[in-house]
């Protein structure tokens, strides 16, 4: 689509830009394995947002289980990109421990454009209160419906 910012239709001056069409994206699961003192547990999310090209953007929950533990979804924005045979993905979890921090996961295509696995890092919790190094770990990411 192409739209005439600067100058009205019919103008000798006609200048366009083009606007890109955004459409859905996903869905995709990504899952992000972390080790506590107490055991493991595994976080999933299932991304479906907008996409404008191979970029990502939207909200959803984040399920934290593992180790006996269950804990309540976990309100997140995403947003990143999904090339054909590398992703990166930042998750932001809205919730008051987490809410200075976000997730960084960076992995390679191990199924060209269906499933990819990586790492993920957390900077500091709270740089403006915390000392941590924060955390790391791995994650996949995998289009919905294909087998892993």
């Amino acid at each position: 689509m192409s739209i005439d910012l600067l100058h009205p239709a019919g103008s000798s001056q006609h200048k366009t830009i083009f606007v890109p069409e955004t459409q859905s994206s996903g869905p995709w699961q990504i899952s992000l394995k972390f080790s506590f003192s107490f055991g493991p547990m595994t976080g999933t999310a299932t991304l479906e947002g907008t996409s404008i090209g191979k970029q990502i953007s939207g909200s959803t929950k984040f399920c934290l289980e593992g180790s006996g533990k269950t804990l309540p979804p976990l309100p997140t924005d995403f947003e990143g990109s999904i090339q054909d045979n590398e992703t990166k993905i930042d998750l932001w979890i809205n919730e008051p421990l987490l809410k200075h921090t976000h997730f960084i996961c960076c992995g390679q295509a191990v199924i060209r454009k269906e499933r990819f696995e990586g790492n993920w890092d957390m900077p500091c919790l709270d740089p403006k209160d915390c000392a941590c190094d924060g955390a790391s770990g791995t994650f996949e990411l995998r289009r919905l419906g294909q087998e892993s």
